[in-house]
């Protein structure tokens, strides 16, 4: 303490600023930190979660898509339903299929985490 006594007042003045100085870039770091593993948190909840429930969503969406058209195509065997109507409804189905197909491959290829 005695030491802290016989220095000037600048000395002392320009040390407390230091101090404050490399708590600030402390605390700064520490927040720096955080937020980075923030980010990357987001950033897999991102890629893993969002893009696989939006593949499910779009998976139900195509098969329910493709049931009505097989209601449609059930319904228009029993009418007279013209063959170019029958042929278009069809070809929906296969679409339809192909689609959700393709979109349950996209789920199925995304890396899900541990505890999904």
């Amino acid at each position: 303490m005695n030491i802290l006594r016989q220095l000037k007042f600048s000395t002392k003045l320009l040390s407390a600023f230091i101090i404050c100085a490399l708590i600030t870039l402390a605390v700064g770091g520490l927040g720096m930190t955080g937020v980075t593993r923030l980010g990357n948190a987001l950033e897999l909840t991102f890629s893993n979660n969002l893009v696989s429930v939006s593949n499910t969503n779009e998976t139900l969406t195509s098969l329910t898509a493709h049931n009505r058209g097989l209601y449609r195509l059930l319904d228009a065997q029993d009418g007279g339903v013209s063959e170019t109507d029958k042929e278009r409804v069809r070809q929906a189905l296969a679409d339809d299929l192909v689609r959700a197909q393709k979109v349950f491959a996209t789920y199925r290829a995304t890396p899900l985490e541990d505890d999904e």
